[in-house]
């Protein structure tokens, strides 16, 4: 008896450790939907039973007046919103769900709208104010400069799958990755032993190796990231592309990362050696 009753008791107390982590994964993915998930996609979601857990207090958003990321509070006073209690109300509460948050720093309201499907266990972004692309605009400023005319299709590819069209944002993706390419081909042939032929036949991941020594790493290091590209233009569908285009574009960034702090220092070791020269000459006329 006293066996039966010790495991029990450890049942008891896995299940109410799963239901505490559930508890935790729950807001982090309300706060991903808020944040990042493109109109109009249904997203399963194991809803809890305290459903308080579907309204964090806080997100970190991109504040479009602050131009930086900053704490959104909840500005619907908890008191407010009504919850479903049990089974029946849940069929009677679907619907859909106002999320109404303000910058911490200047007030600036962030309003999102999310259809809850607590019987189906679904989640859709129906509206949301300002859009992801709004907010994600501030973040993608810092790649202007290194983007030049590609910047404009930087943004294309991240409002198309704000408004849930993703095979039109891989194309402009895929516009991206085959300039980063073909600016380092510019470059490498220019090289008096490159081997134009080769090139001219290879396919692009054969390219990729070809001029590994004049992209950015992070590019040779993930040349599939084209052949995602090419699929999901190709043959993926677009729930498919919607799903996969967070991770392509956060690859692409990477590079494109990698590609500034390499300017960067380019610029540092030029400023550097041209110092030295000036600091020898002075010493030479002395």
């Amino acid at each position: 008896m006293a066996q039966d009753i010790e495991g029990l008791n450890r049942l008891l107390r896995h299940n109410e450790r799963v239901r505490e982590l559930r508890d935790d994964i729950i807001p982090e993915q309300i706060k991903n939907i808020l944040r990042n998930e493109s109109l109009y996609r249904v997203l399963s979601v194991e809803l809890v039973e305290d459903l308080k857990a579907l309204y964090p207090h806080t997100v970190l958003l991109y504040c479009v007046a602050c131009k930086a990321e900053r704490p959104f509070h909840d500005s619907i006073p908890l008191g407010q919103k009504v919850f479903p209690s049990d089974e029946q109300q849940m069929r009677l509460f679907d619907g859909v769900y106002l999320y109404d948050y303000q910058c911490t720093g200047c007030g600036v309201k962030f309003c999102c709208w999310l259809y809850i499907n607590f019987t189906a266990q679904t989640i859709e972004k129906i509206g949301q104010m300002p859009s992801v692309a709004d907010l994600y605009s501030g973040e993608l400023t810092k790649y202007r400069k290194v983007l030049g005319s590609k910047y404009i299709e930087f943004n294309r590819a991240v409002g198309l799958h704000a408004h849930g069209v993703g095979i039109g944002a891989f194309v402009y993706l895929r516009r991206i990755f085959e300039w980063l390419v073909n600016e380092a081909y510019d470059e490498a042939r220019t090289d008096s032993a490159w081997d134009e032929s080769a090139y001219q036949k290879a396919r692009m991941d054969e390219k990729i190796v070809l001029l590994k020594n004049h992209l950015p790493q992070t590019l040779v290091g993930n040349a599939g990231m084209y052949a995602i590209l090419s699929r999901g233009i190709h043959s993926l569908s677009e729930e498919d592309c919607l799903r996969y285009f967070d991770t392509v574009r956060l690859g692409i960034e990477l590079v494109l990362d990698e590609k500034i702090e390499r300017e960067e220092r380019q610029k540092k070791l030029k400023r550097v050696a041209d110092e030295l020269a000036r600091i020898k000459g002075g010493q030479a006329g002395e």
